[in-house]
């Protein structure tokens, strides 16, 4: 570490200062030495025997700890080493707390190496004087169902929606970077990502998850006209753009449900390809096939819940193939137009998409006659668009910083999809202050609609849902209505706090659960 002249000079005459720097020093060095290390085990893996040698010649002789680059610096390494092909701009190594300590960064750099760490704790709880969990007995005096795998959310102690008792969830990820161009590859890429995350309810997250997210080739092809990327992945972050104001720290508020429920993954990592096809600067077609998770996963013995039951039948998130019968290929293709903010021309981004998953679903038209009944393959659409209505300082670095409009519109089959139909409608301000210019204010509304062959069995009391215990009722909608503040706090620190009412805040319900008022939380840090 660098510490300057007049610190060194007056470090003895203030108090704790010269203690402090110390401080700051050695847990620079020690991360340095960390991130260093684990160079060196990444090194060896892939056969780099020069690299191995300099590092482990730094790690013995202690000389890993170097000039640090500057935030400017670090945004040059976005270039060559920042995750591509992602819908939204992944976190610049300029945006993190540890930027260069020791100089571990601009080290691991000289060979094309990247290497980030990102970790979100979000917490949610109902305020309302509401139950907490599902009673024993229902309302008739029955009792509801002991908590499996196939007993849905509606079970003794259970919880019918996340927050209905204090939630906490928090996913530590990993990304690792090499700049493949150095092969000759066109603005290559290899990309490795894995996570750990942990839930304080097994219901909706599996506690204690350690999964592959991501293990793909990046190039481009035809000078930059089309971009691929091979491997596993998930998809969520690939297409449709659904992450507020495109924050990477933005966790509340928006609704994806209708691609989620299509088989598109958030955290698991799935065998699949994404070809870019970049028509102007602003216009292009996506298109991507991947393997499907197990969206009929409560007729083998799952939860039902399709990224749940991936994560519990393919905990490593390498199996090529899914476990549960059923699970197939599915495609999406996206069409957009995005332009980015300058001065004089506010931002606008308009995409739509259609996916189809050729994977077994529960057929819901049938559920009263034949449980078991199938559709093979179904399909659903989605359209988005984002406008930037007010530019507050439209010089060159901060036209971003203005007010904002956006709505959207997903739907799918009512025979194969608990929610078919999604509209939601967001402002949004980005720099709401002269001192906050990238913090984010947001107001959002989202309806869904409930498949009316689902409400309607539920609610005519059809033996399929009445075996164990009835189930009083199922919503034919949701409304929700959300307000947050995302304050990023300092380079590589977000932080969101916001609440958010819902009427119908579960699909199925027990008498008196009532609707949902939640305050939400979260801290988003990147290493």
């Amino acid at each position: 570490m660098l510490v300057s002249n007049e610190v060194k000079k007056h470090g003895d005459a203030r108090s704790g200062r010269k203690g402090s720097v110390a401080g700051t020093s050695s847990t620079r060095s020690a991360f340095s030495r960390l991130v260093t290390m684990g160079a060196l085990y990444a090194a060896l893996i892939h056969g780099n025997s020069a690299l191995a040698a300099d590092l482990d010649n730094s790690i013995k002789n202690g000389s890993e700890v170097s000039s640090e680059m500057s935030a400017e610096q670090l945004r040059q390494l976005d270039a060559t080493l920042r995750p591509r092909l992602w819908n939204i701009p992944y976190p610049s190594y300029a945006d993190t707390l540890t930027q260069d300590w020791g100089g571990a960064r601009s080290k691991l750099a000289e060979y094309g190496i990247g290497l980030s760490l990102v970790n979100v704790d979000v917490y949610q709880q109902n305020l309302l004087n509401t139950p907490r969990s599902v009673p024993s007995l229902s309302g008739s005096g029955l009792p509801y169902p002991t908590c499996t795998r196939t007993s849905g959310t509606v079970c003794a102690g259970g919880q019918a929606y996340i927050g209905e008792k204090p939630f906490f969830l928090t996913g530590f990820v990993g990304m690792l970077v090499y700049d493949t161009s150095r092969w000759g590859v066109p603005d290559g890429q290899i990309m490795v990502q894995g996570g750990f995350y942990g839930s304080t309810n097994d219901q909706f997250n599996k506690n204690g998850l350690v999964t592959l997210n991501a293990l793909v080739w990046y190039q481009t092809l035809l000078d930059k006209m089309f971009e691929l990327k091979v491997g596993y992945q998930a998809f969520l972050m690939e297409f449709g753009g659904i992450t507020l104001a495109g924050n990477f720290a933005s966790t509340f508020g928006n609704s994806a449900s209708v691609p989620a429920e299509m088989g598109m993954t958030g955290n698991v990592g799935m065998p699949a390809a994404v070809l870019k096809w970049n028509i102007t600067k602003e216009f292009y077609d996506q298109v991507g096939v991947w393997r499907s998770p197990p969206v009929n996963g409560q007729q083998h013995g799952l939860t039902g819940n399709a990224l749940l039951d991936e994560s519990l039948t393919n905990p490593t998130g390498l199996n090529f193939t899914s476990r549960v019968p059923g699970a197939s290929a599915a495609v999406v293709n996206e069409i957009g137009y995005k332009r980015e903010a300058s001065p004089g021309a506010n931002k606008i981004w308009l995409r739509a998409g259609y996916i189809y998953n050729a994977s077994d679903f529960q057929d819901l038209s049938k559920v009263a006659t034949n449980p078991d009944a199938v559709i093979h393959g179904a399909s659903a659409g989605y359209a988005l668009v984002d406008a930037q209505l007010w530019q507050f300082d439209p010089s060159p670095k901060t036209a971003y910083k203005g007010l904002y409009v956006g709505a959207s519109v997903m739907g799918g089959q009512n025979n194969a999809l608990p929610l078919s139909q999604s509209y939601e409608a967001r402002a949004y301000i980005v720099g709401p202050f002269t001192s906050r210019p990238t913090d984010l204010a947001s107001f959002v509304y989202v309806h869904q609609d409930v498949s009316n062959h689902l409400a309607n069995a539920v609610n005519l009391g059809l033996p399929e849902f009445q075996a164990n215990a009835p189930i009083p009722a199922a919503a034919n909608f949701t409304n929700s209505y959300t307000l947050n503040y995302l304050a990023h706090i300092r380079p590589g620190m977000y932080g969101s706090v916001g609440v958010s009412y819902t009427d119908n805040p579960s699909v199925t319900y027990f008498k008196g659960q009532g609707s949902a008022f939640l305050v939400q939380a979260s801290l988003t840090t990147i290493w």
